[in-house]
């Protein structure tokens, strides 16, 4: 049986059948939901009971945006972890895998992950696009205003979930070898909005000025996005960092030496360039 805290990769999806609480806090994604799967690791600690007794997988995860359909087959990463409420699996990131099919299709567009979308709305969309549909949305929604019913604002709905959608998974993919987690994502969105994946690819400096983005993890993204090392934002972050720790001890005012003998190695470099 695989440890509590192992990280593992699972494919799974939503089981609405299954007659248990489901949390979503709506502000801020926060979710707390049961999923099927056939994947046979999963701790038979963490295995829901009810379903057990009909011989399915199921288990408990708790993440960020987390889809409540169970027309989405996801692919989740993260790690069992053991609490009052049992084992549960602490999602880091997960990607929403869409079959190229009809039914993978209709079940993505039907399943309320893009607003403005329903069933109905999903149906007709399809008989007008096809195989390509998910292609047409993505690089060029404007064709989507020959379907009767779908007018300039409703398009506009359309284009931002389903781009939100796609910049969350992309940030995912992309922040996920950071220990970037799913909440931190949702708020490199809310400040950014969808310029986020270009912010972080070519300016991932910005990222200090989101909550919780310390120098040290902003500056191993933007050596990784091989920015350059004497960038201003880089510099300006790198002196905060060492002031913020100078002032957790006590400090308020620091030589120029000394913050240049202070300076974390990744940045001794670009010391000459402290003022």
């Amino acid at each position: 049986m695989r440890k509590p805290n192992e990280r593992m990769r699972i494919k799974s999806w939503r089981d609405i059948n299954n007659e248990v609480q489901i949390f979503q806090n709506e502000e801020n994604g926060y979710t707390i939901a049961i999923f099927t799967t056939q994947d046979t690791s999963v701790p038979l600690s963490a295995r829901d009971k009810y379903l057990a007794s009909r011989n399915i997988i199921g288990f408990s995860a708790i993440g960020f945006g987390l889809p409540l359909t169970d027309e989405i087959e996801l692919e989740m990463e993260g790690r069992w972890e053991s609490g009052e409420h049992g084992t549960q699996y602490q999602v880091e990131n997960f990607m929403e895998v869409v079959p190229r099919t009809k039914e993978g299709i209709l079940g993505y567009l039907s399943s309320g992950a893009i607003k403005g979308i329903g069933p109905k709305m999903a149906d007709t969309i399809f008989r007008k696009f096809g195989l390509q549909t998910l292609e047409i949305m993505e690089n060029n929604p404007q064709e989507l205003l020959k379907i009767r019913g779908i007018s300039e604002k409703k398009l506009a709905a359309i284009v931002e979930s389903y781009g939100k959608n796609q910049v969350f998974r992309e940030l995912m993919t992309f922040l996920a070898p950071f220990k970037v987690t799913p909440k931190k994502v949702n708020m490199i969105l809310k400040k950014f909005g969808n310029e986020s994946v270009d912010i972080i690819r070519h300016r991932p400096y910005m990222l200090s000025a989101v909550k919780g983005f310390g120098f040290l993890t902003v500056d191993a993204i933007g050596r990784q996005c091989c920015c350059a090392l004497n960038d201003p934002m880089r510099i300006s972050g790198c002196i905060g960092h060492i002031m913020n720790q100078a002032m957790k001890e006590g400090h308020l005012f620091k030589q120029r030496q000394e913050v240049i003998r202070e300076a974390p190695p990744p940045c001794l470099h670009m010391a000459k360039h402290f003022q």
